[in-house]
């Protein structure tokens, strides 16, 4: 598994097919992330030259590279939407982000999306995002997007949930979580305040 060679992990995945009752999972999910490190190419000259036209461009070599784009974007979003426009706004998604890289293997981003409101917000990084989407699908990168409003822009019952969380709060402890989760695991929270103007 250390060897990082796609004969190991070809070998690995076979032995994981043939003895299911093996807990295997993260082994090869561990072994995949060795072989793509050992297995590394650098760019070609001509996707470098694009990179250097077009500064929207990104070089995506695998799902940490495509998650700090994921990341970058949803930085845009939120100084759009604190901007004044709040068109959008309330949309509730899980997001999937894929992109090939140089091999033209698929490297995926899941992204849970939780308003502050929601019942399971400081527990659904774990639940939902690690135990029902990463984990069980192989995929090692995620992003953990919390939504957050003032308790005043908020109708009904939502109002008292909203007040019981802070910015600063939330984040803290989700980071707390997101640090607990096993090697290859990595999910990045984001922790957006998009109240709505007065």
């Amino acid at each position: 598994m250390q060897r990082g060679t796609e004969s190991s992990l070809a070998a690995l995945e076979h032995l994981r097919r043939r003895q299911p009752q093996l807990p295997l999972d993260r082994a090869v999910l561990f072994a995949g992330e060795v072989t793509r490190q050992q297995t590394w190419t650098p760019p070609a000259l001509d996707h470098l030259h694009q990179l250097l036209q077009d500064r929207r461009r990104r070089l995506i070599t695998d799902a940490a590279d495509l998650q700090a784009a994921v990341l970058e974007a949803l930085d845009t979003i939120n100084k759009w939407l604190t901007g004044g426009n709040s068109a959008g706004i309330g949309q509730r998604h899980d997001i999937r982000v894929d992109a090939t890289d140089s091999a033209g293997d698929t490297i995926c981003v899941v992204i849970e999306v939780k308003g502050c409101w929601n019942d399971s917000t400081t527990t659904a990084l774990t639940k939902q995002l690690f135990r029902q989407y990463l984990e069980p699908a192989g995929h090692t990168h995620g992003v953990y997007l919390v939504a957050c409003f003032q308790p005043e822009q908020v109708a009904g019952d939502n109002r008292s949930k909203v007040a019981r969380h802070t910015t600063t709060g939330l984040l803290e402890d989700l980071a707390a979580q997101a640090q607990q989760l096993p090697s290859p695991f990595n999910v990045a929270v984001v922790v957006h305040d998009i109240a709505l103007p007065r």
